[in-house]
């Protein structure tokens, strides 16, 4: 802990709940409130400023507030730990928690904080949302990006791409995904002969989405996942998969970067490009010629990749406008995915830097 506390805001629509949140905090030791403010903008706004340490939020305007978390993953991630009603805390809580909120509990009554307080301090220290060497990969620096459409008729996309380690970052990642996700999933993973064939059938078993291995000509269909076979490159043309014999990319085929950019190309802005843990750089150059044509992307973060290879060189080239965790990346992806296919909604400008 840092030696004045930690530092903390106070995020809540409501003025009188602001107060007594603010209060609450400002009465223990080892907390500094450094500001609060409601939700919105000015929230957004206090935490590029503040930097803090923990977010308190009032969640009694639930849908307001999950906005916020959102944003708030997708920029500068800081733990949050939420307050809602009693009567509200059993509906709230599964939203929340996938936004990206650490935990929710009842807000204090007659003054008993002593379970806020506790709260606070586990968040605080939970390490899968507390690291702080992480923090400056995760400010990311922004870019010129030049938003194309793309030629495929597809309302989004989503590719994944992973290499050593991979199978378990990407079962934890399609284990959140919500049944209801309104595009598919593209999956490359870097994987042995011996195992690749059965890898779709492994991944299915805890997904929340169906998954299957592509094959030739395969349509896609929103909320499936689809995961190329072994020693093939997997090409997307308009809404059917293509698997290729093409040449070795960094010594591997399929090759994540073949994937990233046939999605560049076919999908454009309407895509979400995620690159997971491996060996080696394929995938940073894809994932950046996705960004540069709009699509939001996403690399795992350093903790808790098995071998952080093919994520830091795409955020050391500024490909990745996100880092984070698997489990998060579901988060942000569901939510990136639901606003893309609203009508007129540039994701671009809901959730990137």
């Amino acid at each position: 802990m840092k030696p004045e506390g930690i530092r903390a805001i106070v995020v809540a629509s409501s003025l009188a709940v602001r107060g007594r949140l603010v209060n609450y905090l400002e009465r223990q030791s080892g907390f500094l409130v450094v500001g609060h403010s409601g939700v919105g903008d000015d929230a957004d706004l206090l935490v590029v400023g503040a930097r803090p340490d923990l977010i308190l939020l009032d969640a009694s305007d639930r849908h307001r507030a999950e906005a916020f978390v959102v944003r708030l993953m997708s920029t500068q991630p800081t733990p949050v730990l939420a307050v809602t009603s009693r009567e509200t805390l059993a509906s709230a809580r599964p939203s929340l928690i996938e936004a990206g909120v650490v935990e929710v509990i009842p807000e204090p009554q007659m003054g008993d904080t002593d379970e806020l307080v506790r709260t606070a301090r586990l968040v605080y220290r939970i390490p899968v949302v507390t690291r702080r060497a992480a923090r400056g990969d995760r400010i990311l620096t922004p870019m010129t990006i030049d938003p194309v459409n793309g030629s495929s008729g597809l309302p989004g996309v989503v590719a994944v791409g992973a290499s050593t380690g991979g199978p378990s970052a990407v079962s934890e990642f399609l284990k959140r995904l919500p049944s209801t996700l309104p595009v598919p999933v593209l999956i490359v993973v870097h994987i042995g002969q011996s195992f690749g064939h059965s890898l779709a059938d492994w991944l299915d078993l805890g997904s929340g989405i169906p998954v299957h291995q592509a094959s030739e000509g395969m349509r896609v269909e929103a909320g499936h996942a689809y995961v190329c076979p072994p020693d093939r490159h997997l090409v997307l043309i308009d809404d059917r998969l293509m698997l290729t014999n093409g040449p070795e990319r960094h010594s591997c085929r399929p090759s994540v970067d073949v994937l990233f950019e046939s999605v560049a190309e076919q999908v454009g802005s309407r895509a979400i490009g995620c690159l997971m843990t491996g060996i080696g750089r394929d995938g940073a150059a894809g994932l950046l010629a996705m960004r540069r044509r709009g699509a939001f992307t996403l690399a795992q973060d350093e903790a808790s990749s098995a071998v952080f290879g093919m994520p830091r060189e795409a955020i050391a080239i500024g490909a990745a406008s996100t880092v984070a965790p698997p489990a998060r990346m579901a988060a942000i992806v569901s939510a990136t995915a639901n606003r893309m296919v609203e009508p007129g909604t540039r994701v671009a400008a809901v959730l990137r830097p």
